[in-house]
């Protein structure tokens, strides 16, 4: 065993801030902090690459990206979609690519690319919080694209608009025991 000095800095409890205030919505001026592939050392079930986007308050938020499956081509079609979009954004829409060898290299090719390019750049992002046919309980970047462009494009021309499937608010729990707020059915007679 060793010591154990809690007098120390290390255990201080530190402020959360929380990316947009945890607001879905169009936010702007933000920058991609890093990008980044998982160490080979970290387990496998945790993704592949990291992207990391902080807010003007300096709330951060870390999306996971996955290699593809390749047993499901539309997942797999929707993931370079998405890299693509991205791609885009950061090197610019003529970017030329390398046919590249297999899947993972194309991930690892693209995203490597645009990591090196997005020191300086600002954007715009959709923040969600996920779909209606999976919603979450804190806020993140839109799963599918469009959800990132230049601070450059005039808000006016943004295709940075929430559809019908986007969840733009927070999910609420059910009131408990499934009655009316301020009911209790355990106590108050339901009848």
């Amino acid at each position: 065993m060793s010591e154990v000095n809690i007098n120390s800095d290390e255990y201080n409890v530190s402020d959360v801030v929380i990316f947009n205030d945890g607001n879905s919505g169009i936010v702007e001026n933000v920058v991609i902090t890093k990008i980044e592939k998982r160490p080979a050392t970290d387990p496998t079930h945790l993704p592949d690459w990291k992207v990391f986007y902080k807010s003007e308050n300096g709330g951060e938020i870390g999306e996971g990206i996955f290699y593809p499956d390749l047993t499901d081509e539309k997942r797999t079609k929707n993931l370079f979609k998405k890299i693509r979009h991205l791609s885009h954004c950061v090197l610019g829409v003529s970017h030329p690519y390398p046919t590249f060898p297999d899947e993972n290299s194309a991930v690892d090719g693209i995203l490597s690319a645009v990591a090196g390019k997005v020191a300086g750049k600002k954007f715009r992002v959709l923040a969600t919080f996920g779909t209606t046919m999976g919603p979450k309980n804190f806020v993140q970047i839109r799963s599918y694209p469009p959800f990132i462009e230049l601070m450059n494009v005039p808000l006016a021309d943004t295709k940075l608009k929430p559809s019908s499937i986007d969840s733009m608010v927070r999910l609420t729990p059910d009131v408990p025991g499934g009655s009316a707020a301020g009911s209790n059915s355990t106590t108050e007679k339901a009848y």
